[in-house]
């Protein structure tokens, strides 16, 4: 069993507003309801929106994991039972208690009780383990080494998608070694939104553990690269290349976009790497939809046509600023 110090003073029933006998399904709606209100790209000033995605985060966290909800609400009951007399067994526990308000013998006696929870939840020892251990480290001890044991039955493996195919969600087949020098073939779903090196995990199609239930496949996703888009979540990036003229007197260009292109005005004197964003115009992932960060390179002729190179004579002569003025030197 894995205790957090949060589990204590956070109620994630309350913050993700589901009860406590909420289904799975009920707690995975609540998230997302919650995630796309207080998402860090649609508050990009509201802090407090920010402090309550990561809350909605953290609750689903372990709300949304069996073994953690059920970690959780053992530790919760208890923590009840021990600071407000609560009912035996199975009665659940009150969503205002305040453990955070705990007293320090209080504490003293929960940890108590959780050591004896550890206990009891031990297997029978066969000469392994310390006595000594702390309950605490002792469990965590026995976590790793389980959670290190079902890694050991966990495959890798890893699919390549186009940009359009991980911006718009697909389904591919893989083929992976099942580790007995077996080749297997799956479909899994490719999320739409889902980013370069972004890992999916495919539930019992590991190696078989022997005890009915076999590890699980982690694919990796590789993207490939768009000849000019680039994308970072919802936000599409495109360099477009002006003219030097272009950067110093300004001028209408058009920008690519994932659908028809749109004009952008280049403003005057306006430097490599200058970056604007056009509203709206980004990817979308399922409703949401993104900018467009348009970076300008200021490009300098490779070469010039006769008639450039007269002009280009006139505006040295004609110049109002002496580049060099601070060396006190004439042009």
């Amino acid at each position: 069993m894995s205790v957090e110090n949060e589990w204590f003073e956070k109620d994630f029933y309350e913050v993700l507003g589901v009860p406590f006998d909420a289904s799975d399904k009920d707690i995975t709606k609540a998230y997302r309801v919650l995630a796309k209100k207080y998402h860090p790209d649609a508050n990009k000033d509201d802090k407090s929106a920010h402090e309550k995605f990561k809350e909605a985060t953290s609750a689903y966290e372990v709300l949304g994991d069996k073994e953690k909800r059920q970690e959780y609400d053992q530790v919760r009951f208890m923590m009840e039972q021990n600071f407000q007399g609560g009912a035996g067994p199975g009665f659940g526990f009150n969503p205002n208690v305040q453990f955070s308000q705990a007293s320090e013998g209080q504490m003293s006696d929960l940890n108590d009780m959780l050591s004896g929870l550890f206990s009891r939840m031990r297997k029978p020892s066969s000469g392994s383990g310390d006595p000594n251990m702390d309950p605490f480290a002792q469990a965590g001890h026995e976590q790793s080494a389980q959670s290190a044991k079902r890694a050991s039955f966990d495959l890798e493996t890893q699919v390549t998608v186009s940009f359009y195919q991980a911006l718009e969600g697909t389904t591919v087949p893989i083929v992976f070694s099942d580790g007995a020098s077996q080749q297997k073939e799956i479909k899994i779903k490719v999320p739409a939104g889902v980013n370069d090196g972004q890992r999916i995990k495919v539930s019992g199609r590991g190696k078989p553990t022997g005890q009915g239930k076999n590890g699980d496949l982690y694919v990796t996703v590789k993207v490939t690269e768009h000849p000019w888009f680039g994308r970072k979540g919802r936000t599409l990036l495109v360099k477009v290349p002006i003219s030097f003229a272009e950067s110093v007197v300004g001028t209408n260009v058009k920008i690519p976009t994932l659908d028809s292109p749109v004009t952008l005005k280049v403003p005057p004197n306006t430097t490599d790497g200058t970056t604007l964003r056009v509203k709206g115009k980004g990817c979308v992932v399922g409703d949401q939809k993104g900018d467009l960060l348009v970076t300008f390179n200021v490009v300098m002729p490779e070469e010039v046509s006769p008639e450039e190179e007269k002009i280009y004579q006139e505006l040295i002569k004609i110049q109002s600023k002496n580049p060099r003025a601070k060396f006190g030197l004439e042009k």
